[in-house]
């Protein structure tokens, strides 16, 4: 008989607006549902929507692929579905998506203390320290009043090494208690494509959610003395601090006079992210905190240089020259390197193009993937 598998977090596809995590959830779904049986159980709709979707069945389970999800439609008597759901379904594994979601992981962690169900937690970047400050004082009570829970009997796993030691160092995890996974998507697309770049000219972009965390106002900084540097800026804010803070963005703008420079282009839908990734010639995300970056994988894979911080797991772009990962504390490398890829020619801007695809085949190809998966399967497989 199959070991059974429950996945549970707040969005899953068809949602879109909850970033990279969501193609990562799916991914991971689809790969156990080849040797487990798995369900999944997640919110009917998307993020920042109280709509619930329309082609799917609430409430019970929906057929995907080689597994099943179960779309949770907030309605009264909620837990006691949910209860009813585990009972029935009694899985031998759990793999919570969130630390501090109340519903999509606190409840499920304790309904799991009572049971043989295996407990395994997918943090997502949540135990980073800039993570950490956003709703600092919520997430210090949970944090006081749970962490023995997390302790006793969760395996975590990380996406990256930076995520596992941040988080080891806050909760004092042992090695056994942690594993690192790195994102898994069902498909990378990739791409040869280029793109005219003469001396004198550089397209940027800025794909993210618009929040403090991710510097979009030190990338307005850097470029307003630059007009040649052009920004297009895809994102949105997810909650009132970020909206805040991109009225302060607009604010600078305005008072730079950069109409002209930056372009606000709003929410990208997943199918346009390969056409937008094409129509630049690099990405700049110069982040305080990511435990993995799912934009910066999909611009190196379709053969894009990536200028980002080193808060992040891709700082193995600066030997190979497929971008640069700076510092934050170091403004005048951003500025030198933006003065830099300004002046490449054509054939300096399709040589570091090349130097991104052939970093991304080399860090994420299928066999080191499927060699994490498999090593996730071992520990699924352990008495």
């Amino acid at each position: 008989m199959k070991q059974k598998i429950l996945i549970t977090c707040d969005y899953f596809p068809p949602a879109v607006k909850a970033g990279g995590p969501l193609r990562t959830i799916e991914a991971w779904a689809s790969a156990l549902g080849q040797t487990y049986e798995v369900q999944v159980l997640t919110r009917a709709f998307d993020f920042q929507s109280a709509e619930a979707f329309s082609d799917v069945l609430l409430d019970q389970l929906n057929q995907r692929q080689n597994y099943h999800v179960y779309y949770s439609s907030q309605s009264d008597g909620q837990m006691k579905k949910w209860l009813r759901f585990y009972r029935q379904f009694l899985p031998n594994h759990l793999i919570l998506n969130s630390f501090f979601s109340p519903r999509y992981s606190l409840f499920w962690l304790i309904l799991a203390q009572f049971s043989k169900t295996r407990i395994h937690c997918a943090p997502r970047g949540e135990l980073m320290p800039e993570a950490l400050k956003i709703k600092s004082g919520k997430k210090k009570i949970l944090l006081a009043l749970t962490s023995w829970l997390w302790r006793r009997k969760v395996q975590f796993i990380f996406s990256s090494e930076l995520e596992k030691q941040e988080a080891v160092s806050l909760l004092n995890l042992s090695d056994e208690q942690t594993m690192i996974l790195p994102e898994m998507r069902n498909h990378l697309e990739k791409s040869q494509v280029s793109l005219a770049k003469k001396a004198g000219e550089l397209k940027l972009f800025f794909l993210a959610r618009i929040h403090p965390i991710k510097n979009l106002h030190r990338i307005l900084e850097m470029i307003s003395n630059t007009p040649a540097v052009h920004l297009s800026i895809f994102g949105v804010w997810t909650d009132d601090h970020g909206l805040a803070y991109w009225e302060k963005c607009q604010n600078f703008i305005k008072e730079k006079k950069m109409e002209s420079q930056v372009s606000y282009r709003g929410f990208a839908k997943p199918e346009e992210i390969s056409a937008l990734i094409l129509a630049h010639h690099a990405l700049i995300l110069p982040s305080s905190s990511e435990n993995f970056g799912h934009s910066i994988l999909e611009t190196l894979a379709l053969g894009r240089p990536v200028l980002i911080s080193d808060r992040t797991p891709w700082s193995g772009v600066n030997p190979v020259g497929a971008g640069r990962a700076i510092s934050l504390s170091d403004e005048a490398q951003y500025l030198e390197t933006l003065q830099s890829w300004l002046q490449w020619s054509q054939t300096e801007f399709d040589q570091a193009c090349q130097r991104a695809r052939d970093f991304c085949e080399s860090q994420y190809s299928g066999k080191s993937l499927e060699t994490s998966l498999q090593a996730f399967r071992d520990k699924l497989n352990e008495k």
